[in-house]
């Protein structure tokens, strides 16, 4: 008898499996193969592109990640299991800065900025929600809760230290593409260039609306007023198409660059991401012993290392379109893990 309801919970399982994930995945291929055919066809221009991302980046991004943020209830929380993603995920963030300085000739703050948050940021609403429901939907309907309490420790911790490397490397580039007739470049003040990264980093929409959905959960104990919450929602929920169909055209003849030595770096971080990330997030949550009990401790221990292996968030992207850094590398990232996912999924 035993037997026989541990078969029929795998074969829910499974159905789940087919119900919520393969859809996921087939919206999103489906997404950015519209915006690949709309780039190449030049149904969308270059320009119409740019304006899609400010939209992308100045609103749709912004208003999901206050509500996210503004609307978690923080009494629920398991904060030594957050402890140990957080743990996790800060070391492989800062290794990642750290190593991409030191190889990296010249130095290049932005660079080392974007390739942090790409290998610590997943994409937790789009992909993680469904795949996380379909495994653990029936055995731990609270896992998938939990998604919305990791994605702050990028948005509102980590990221904000990768935007910080981003505008200086701006302000720089800024700086050095300054001339004056008859002398070259003109040199600013480093005071000067200093209330330039710190503008940046306050008119940053990204940035700003991390912080005041922190202060949107405290003000309004995670509750927000109806009308609020129903225009946010209407910017947040075009966040994940406008994301996907941007990538896809920014795609149009991209990819053939990244032939030969070129694939080394994309090939380096996938790993990083892929592999790196998800060991070192299960041996914390296994180490500092987050669960009640040893068989507590084991699952989420598993459901750590299935986190980290979700694919980077399209939001990466359109940060390096925001801030103009890899741009080719990070759209081939994308399309490279989603496509790593579907295969894995296919032959489990």
């Amino acid at each position: 008898m035993q037997n026989l309801n541990m078969e029929r919970d795998s074969i829910d399982l499974g159905d789940t499996t087919t119900d919520n994930l393969y859809p996921a995945l087939f919206q999103c291929f489906a997404i950015i193969l519209c915006g690949y055919i709309a780039g190449r066809l030049n149904v969308v221009s270059s320009t119409e592109s740019k304006g899609i991302a400010t939209f992308v980046g100045t609103f749709a991004l912004p208003s999901l990640i206050f509500l996210s943020l503004a609307r978690l209830d923080f009494s629920t929380v398991n904060w030594m299991f957050l402890l140990a993603i957080l743990l996790a995920k800060g070391i492989i963030f800062f290794s990642v800065i750290a190593v991409t300085l030191l190889v990296s000739k010249p130095i290049n703050l932005g660079t080392a900025g974007i390739f942090a948050i790409f290998c610590t940021q997943s994409n937790d609403f789009a992909l993680g929600f469904p795949i996380i429901n379909a495994i653990y939907g029936k055995t731990h309907p609270e896992y998938a809760l939990y998604l919305y309490l990791m994605a702050p420790i990028s948005l509102a911790i980590l990221n904000p230290v990768a935007f910080v490397l981003m505008e200086i490397n701006k302000q720089r580039e800024i700086t050095q593409s300054v001339t004056i007739e008859g002398d070259g470049r003109k040199q600013l003040s480093k005071i000067r260039v200093l209330k330039q990264i710190l503008k940046g980093i306050t008119y940053n929409p990204v940035l700003v609306m991390t912080v005041l959905g922190i202060l949107g959960n405290i003000l309004f104990k995670h509750k927000l007023s109806i009308y609020i919450e129903g225009l946010l929602e209407v910017f947040g929920q075009s966040f994940s198409a406008a994301a996907l169909f941007l990538l896809g055209l920014h795609m149009v003849g991209q990819i053939h660059r990244l032939r030969g030595p070129a694939l080394l770096l994309p090939c380096v971080l996938i790993m990083v991401k892929l592999i790196i990330l998800p060991v070192v997030m299960r041996e914390f949550v296994s180490s500092l012993k987050t669960g009640a009990n040893e068989s507590e401790t084991s699952s989420l221990s598993t459901y750590a290392f299935l986190y980290g292996t979700i694919p980077t968030a399209p939001a990466v992207f359109v940060f390096s379109n925001l801030y103009q850094l890899e741009i080719d590398l990070v759209s081939f990232f994308d399309i490279g893990h989603n496509k790593h996912l579907f295969l894995r999924k296919k032959y489990e």
